[in-house]
């Protein structure tokens, strides 16, 4: 329903750049992941620093198993989002370590910056992709105990399809409609 309602939405407004924007997050929610890229390619042309077209395109290549790609748009959007992380020295770790120590000093590196209310949600998709499902899982209670936003996506992102057999996965659910 989500695409069918951004769709009548995009006919509505098609120069919007929010629209595009997202219906390409909508289409990658809906593992509709060639239509999502090309639904954000079409949205970054209409702006100048689409940092969070770098962060759903990261997700986007990460799901179609390209690391490369992944973290070249993962490091794009932390230049425009976190501009104090040291994006070249992480560059560095994954040219020179590969992904799992990438997403470690990631993890590391968000932590040191500034701490907004999403950090601990973050923290926990990084561990989420390397596996270290307890810390994840740990980051994830705080993340709702700081009300992050984002929390409201894990019904449907594709990062979380791994664990939702998991029982504190079911646990966080129930958690968040008490």
């Amino acid at each position: 329903d989500a695409v069918t309602h951004m769709r009548r939405a995009l006919q509505l407004d098609p120069f919007s750049y929010l629209v595009n924007r997202r219906l390409g997050a909508t289409l990658f929610l809906d593992r509709q992941y060639d239509a999502a890229l090309a639904q954000l390619q079409r949205a970054g042309e209409m702006e100048d620093h689409p940092g969070s077209i770098d962060n759903y395109m990261s997700l986007i290549y990460e799901q179609k198993g390209d690391h490369d790609e992944t973290v070249q748009h993962d490091l794009r959007a932390l230049r425009e989002n976190q501009p104090q992380i040291d994006t070249p020295a992480l560059l560095g770790v994954y040219q020179r370590d590969g992904w799992q120590p990438y997403w470690r000093a990631r993890t590391r590196a968000l932590l040191t910056a500034s701490a907004g209310p999403c950090t601990a949600y973050e923290i926990g998709v990084d561990d989420l992709r390397i596996n270290e499902l307890d810390h994840a899982f740990e980051s994830f209670q705080h993340a709702i105990d700081s009300h992050c936003f984002s929390m409201a996506f894990i019904r449907v992102d594709p990062l979380f399809d791994s664990v939702r057999h998991d029982s504190r996965y079911a646990a966080l659910l129930a958690r968040m409609h008490q």
